[in-house]
Formats: structure tokens, sequence, C-alpha cells
């Protein structure tokens, strides 16, 4: 890890292309918990007859945090002044998607998804789906809950729009429903895109790519060889700065292009050779808003590309867009489920899988772990003196420091507080481990300057193997933090090994 990857969860929040926002439904699952130990049951049927209480609920919903595209995309000014009042933008669809949350709540789900209708405060709507998850930690409460929508809006006017013909509509709504699977990786969105595209407006040849949201550069997993020699395209990534032609054109103009003389077509920024197998060209941006997030170009077709050709592959890129958004809401909403929000390492949900996996591997090839409880020493301190921001920060350089400790095959993680936990899946030697101890100790007791102020802090550390101090996940982390509480009395800065 560097520290590009620890970076803080919460920036991620703030400023990720995704409407996010956190709520705490602790009221409503505690009064769906006082309904059920009334003998309720059919909570269909309880909310559906007694709309007065689903309105309570929606009362007891409260806005914990709103990002900078929700508030842009919804026309927020006052993140205060949307708590409670979810019916802002909701509409007459507002009883009816709360109740689908209320059933999913009392069923004990901790995710919900559902296509609704959405108006922003000025008074527009959009077709949205709507998800949320409750991270690990919130299971019982509900006071966290993890909130995005995916603006569906131009799918489904591609989808209207389309209906001038019957094949057409029905191949847009079939590909529509084959992007959103949740099985598909960006390269078969790609592809799939690129067979529609090529079959609907009767080209030969085309390519699809995307804007790498990370290098800022335009990526094409379809361009073979032959692809690259006909539309004078490279193949890999590609940076902004190098674009040229008629794909360049679209991509720094963000417009459809289409060209039945590609060859001696005056946008191209530089002439085309020659020798090149291009006769006519058609390229569409794919846009999120104002913002270009990839290309669906064909090419070659048997007659002059039309205006419902232009149409046809709009719809297609709307698509295109959309797939792309919902793969980054997956992105974004598994990482905050499965990492820590401060120091952006694996937190307790995610450890414990790894830990049942290489429990599982370690069985099956007789090797040997170490499991790590990790404690820093006065941490408390320097939350009352510093505060809780300058606390955070510690934490973050602590989890930097750690990830430099350990092998990239090993795991670190956050389980709470000043708590982390490393996994050693070569621990085969009782030196080896021993070896990764004082490395930790070393590291964290290193004076670490925050805002001017020389922090020296230390960590206790308490290690349990497999299999000696235990063959399951709970038992090796029971035997770790017997271990940790060993340490501690031992007047802390050191690490003992569980006997257990």
């Amino acid at each position: 890890m560097d520290n590009v990857e620890l970076q803080s969860d919460r920036e991620l929040f703030y400023y990720s292309p995704v409407p996010l926002w956190i709520e705490d439904l602790s009221a409503v699952k505690a009064y769906i918990d006082r309904l059920r130990s009334s003998g309720i049951r059919d909570f269909r049927k309880y909310f559906t007859d007694n709309r007065e209480d689903a309105e309570k609920c929606l009362k007891m919903v409260k806005t914990v945090d709103v990002n900078k595209y929700a508030m842009e995309c919804y026309g927020i000014r006052d993140k205060e002044y949307i708590s409670g009042q979810l019916n802002l933008f909701f509409g007459e669809t507002t009883y009816n998607t709360f109740t689908e949350e209320l059933i999913a709540i009392a069923e004990g789900k901790t995710r919900f998804e559902c296509e609704t209708i959405t108006k922003s405060l000025t008074g527009s709507e959009k077709h949205t789906l709507l998800r949320w998850i409750v991270p690990p930690d919130y299971e019982e409460s509900f006071s966290k809950v993890l909130v995005s929508t995916v603006d569906l809006t131009e799918r489904r006017q591609a989808e209207e729009a389309a209906a001038w013909e019957a094949k057409i509509n029905a191949a847009l709504v079939e590909l529509s429903k084959a992007l959103l699977k949740p099985d598909k990786s960006i390269g078969n969105l790609s592809e799939l895109v690129l067979e529609y595209a090529k079959g609907l407006t009767n080209s030969p040849v085309g390519y699809v790519g995307y804007i790498d949201k990370q290098t800022n550069s335009f990526i094409s997993p379809t361009i073979t060889n032959e692809i690259s020699e006909i539309f004078d395209i490279p193949k890999g990534n590609i940076n902004f700065n190098e674009f040229h032609g008629l794909w360049g054109w679209v991509l720094e103009n963000k417009k459809p292009l289409v060209s039945n003389d590609p060859l001696n077509d005056g946008r191209s920024k530089v002439s085309l050779k020659k020798n090149i197998s291009l006769k006519h060209f058609l390229s569409v941006p794919a846009m999120l808003g104002k913002v270009i997030v990839g290309q669906v170009t064909v090419g070659n077709s048997a007659k002059d590309y039309s205006e419902k050709d232009v149409q046809l592959l709009e719809r297609i890129a709307v698509l295109y867009a959309i797939a792309i958004q919902h793969l980054w809401t997956e992105e974004v909403i598994t990482h905050m489920a499965y990492f820590d929000e401060i120091t952006n390492l694996p937190n307790r949900r995610l450890f414990n899988d790894r830990l049942y996996v290489a429990i599982s591997n370690a069985s099956r090839y007789r090797k040997r772990l170490a499991v790590m409880f990790l404690d820093l020493d006065g941490f408390k301190n320097v939350n009352d003196s510093l505060g809780h921001q300058i606390g955070d920060q510690l934490l973050v350089e602590i989890a930097y420091r750690l990830s430099h400790t350990v092998r990239q095959s090993d795991t670190i993680a956050r389980m709470g507080g000043d708590e982390f936990i490393v996994l050693l899946t070569q621990a085969d030697h009782v030196d080896n481990i021993i070896s990764v101890a004082n490395k930790i100790l070393e590291a964290v007791k290193q004076p670490i300057l925050l805002d001017g102020n020389e922090i020296r802090i230390t960590i206790s550390i308490g290690i349990a193997q497999y299999p000696d101090n235990g063959k399951d996940v709970n038992t090796l982390l029971k035997s770790a933090d017997i271990a940790l509480y060993r340490a501690k009395e031992s007047g802390k800065n050191n690490y003992q090994f569980s006997s257990l």
C-alpha cells in the first residue's frame, strides 16, 4: 500500500461522481421492532392499511451527511434543511417507495434497491434507481445507512425514443437490461455495446471505449490491430493531449460527428492516411450530464450514415454511460462497506473473510498462520489533548507505517477505535513473526509531526498462531486479544504470544 491507497473515505464520499448521502434510520428500526414485539407479522399489509404510521416513520429519518454531487443534482444548499423531509425529493411516489424500504428493514435486509421518481428542489423530475446498504458495524442499529441514486431518466427517454422502429426498440431494451446485470465488467460492457452498435447501424467495424477516472485517459478494450489501422487510432491508454483525427474531435468537443467522406473531413486535426480503408464514420460521446465518460464509434456502413443513425447511436451511448455510472456506484458502495472510512484499510468484515479463506488454505496445505492484535498505547490522551481531527490524522499515519512492515500478501485491518489487526499468511517460523512484530514496534514509536505537534506513541501486540492457538476465526481472534491484554499488563510497547 502507499499513501494514495490510504486516502480517507471521507474524501471518496464527498467528491464521488455519484449522488451519495448518509441516513440515520435507528429510530425507524426501533419503531419497527416495537411493532414486531406487539405482534405485527405482515408488515406489508400493516403499512398499506396504516399509512399514517409510514408517514410517522418518514419523519423519523435523519439525514446525517450529503456529498457534493448529490447537493448539485438535487439543488440542495443546506444539508440541515432536508433532514426528515425526504418527501421533498420523492413527490407522489414517496410513500410507495418508503413503504418498500420499511418492509425491507422489517425483513432484516441490509441492502435495498428500487426504481422510483425523484425530484430536485427546483422541481425537475428524474427516474431513479434508489439503493442503500447498511455497513456491518451498524446492522443492529441502522444508525448509519449509505444511500445512492442512479439517474435512469435518459435511459428511459432513449428507450421510448427508439419506438420509431420495433426491432430497434426491442434491441435497446434488451441491451439496457444486459448492461445493468451485476456480473458485467467494463470490458464486457464495452464489447456488448459495440455488438449492438454495429448490428443496429449495419456497420462492419467500430470500437467502444471509456474515460478512466483515475488517469483521465481514453481506454478501449475493443480496439484490435485492424481497428487501430482503420480508424487511425492508437491502442492502449490515450491521454487527452494525444487526441487527433475525427475520433479525437468527438472526445474534445463532446459532440456527435458523422462523416461520409472522412478522408477529406476538415474537422480532423491531422490528415488521415490516404491508404486507410475508412469510408464512412459515425461517433458519439457517452455523457453523464456535462461529463464525458466514453465514446461509441462505428464505420464503413454500406450506405451513408443518416440522422437516425446518429440518434440511435446516441441512445446506445446513453445506456453505456449509465452502465459505467452503475459500475462506479458499485465500486464506491462496496469500498465503503468493506473498508475503514478513516484509514482506508480493510474493516472487520473484510478481515474476517480473508482470515476464513486463509485458514481454509492453511488447513488444506498444512501451513501456519499468525494473527496480531494491535492496540495503540495512549491514543485516548492524543484525542483528549489535541482533538479528534489530529487523532484521525494519527490513525492514517499509523496505518501507513503498518502497511510498510508486512508483505503485500498479508492483511492489515482497522478493527475500530485504536485497534488494528494483522494477518500473516507465511508464518511457518516463529522468527519471521517476531521480526514483523519488532518492525511494527519500531515503526510506530518513531516521532510523528502533525500540524506542528510532535507526537510520540507506542503500540502493544498480542499474537496467536494457527493451528496452535485456534483453528477457526473466533478462537484465533480471542487468543490474540488475550495475548494483547498480557502485553498491556507487561508494560505496553511489547509483544506477547498466546499461551492458550
